[in-house]
């Protein structure tokens, strides 16, 4: 063979695997049968809803069915673990949170699970920005007013929460301690909508409370939204100034992500990863996880897997140091 001709049959050969595995994962075969998304939440709420949104474009895509299975419990655990042991063929796919994934592993004395050796990150789904908010008639009318009182006031200040190591509780954990507000005390509930009924009476104080949430309670009147999480504003909040603009580092938002069992093979990966990207610059998609509160789009493969690693190493400091623990 002539050096010429054998030097592009080398770079076809090189080329053609990579090609191939993005474009049908030949080897192995995936996408062969019914594929079952796993929540580990009840179905109706954000992160369910979610799942549903892209399930029916997954399904166009590949070219096969695409169930939801539910399986609440254990802030998710339970639900992940099933999709830690299902068989690395493409069939099974972890639809979840950060809370699930940073959070719920380091609050526990004995993680039921370790993300970052267990699952394989393929994609983020979008962010869900979160919001402090107080009631409208409250005193505090910005984010520093807020502070100078939790700091140096003369009563405490209630927060309320979902409940212990839920994902507000531990925000307003970690400005506590960012900025030691002493005099800002922890009030759980059984779930955010209590919580939010009382912040809306008077009865605590303040709250974080997730986008989607905001732009309902926006309507009412009943709320002022003192900051929001994120690096950027939010488009639905516009006029609310991030913490990070507020000279307030580390308030992150939550995330949703897509995950494989690990072992499964890389074709796969990015075929699922391929097909996530596409269904995720779909206007109709987009527009459908916004209306949930959701900002469409994040990181992909590694650069996910080490953000994982890092804020999971945050959140281990801060539940540690405010001495959280579920057991």
């Amino acid at each position: 063979m002539a050096p010429e001709l054998k030097c592009l049959w080398l770079t076809a050969s090189l080329l053609t695997p990579i090609a191939a595995s993005a474009a049908g994962c030949p080897a192995p075969a995936c996408f062969t049968q019914p594929v079952e998304i796993v929540v580990p939440f009840a179905a109706g709420g954000q992160l369910d809803t979610a799942a549903r949104i892209i399930a029916a474009p997954l399904s166009a895509q590949v070219g096969q069915k695409v169930n939801i299975k539910n399986l609440p419990g254990a802030s998710g655990a339970i639900g992940v673990r099933q999709a830690v042991n299902a068989a690395p063929d493409s069939h099974t796919i972890l639809v979840t949170s950060s809370v699930s994934m940073v959070v719920t592993p380091v609050l526990h004395s004995t993680p039921p699970f370790n993300p970052l050796k267990d699952l394989i990150p393929v994609i983020q789904i979008g962010s869900t920005p979160h919001i402090l908010a107080v009631h409208s008639d409250s005193p505090w009318k910005s984010l520093k007013d807020f502070v100078a009182a939790a700091s140096t006031g003369t009563k405490s200040i209630k927060y309320g929460s979902a409940g212990l190591g839920s994902f507000n509780h531990l925000l307003a954990e970690r400005l506590k301690m960012s900025r030691r507000l002493g005099l800002l005390q922890h009030t759980p509930y059984r779930g955010n909508s209590p919580a939010l009924n009382d912040l809306s009476h008077g009865q605590i104080d303040v709250m974080f409370v997730d986008a989607a949430t905001a732009t309902r309670e926006a309507q009412s009147g009943r709320l002022r939204f003192l900051a929001i999480t994120g690096d950027q504003r939010s488009p639905g909040f516009p006029d609310v100034q991030t913490f990070n603009e507020q000279g307030f580092a580390g308030m992150e938002s939550a995330w949703i992500g897509v995950f494989y069992p690990a072992n499964t093979h890389q074709n796969i990966v990015v075929r699922l990863k391929s097909e996530m990207q596409k269904l995720l610059t779909d206007p109709n998609v987009r527009e459908k996880l916004e209306a949930l509160g959701i900002e469409a789009g994040g990181l992909e493969g590694d650069a996910f897997a080490r953000a994982m690693a890092l804020q999971s190493e945050a959140w281990r400091g801060l539940i540690q140091g405010a001495g959280v623990r579920v057991r």
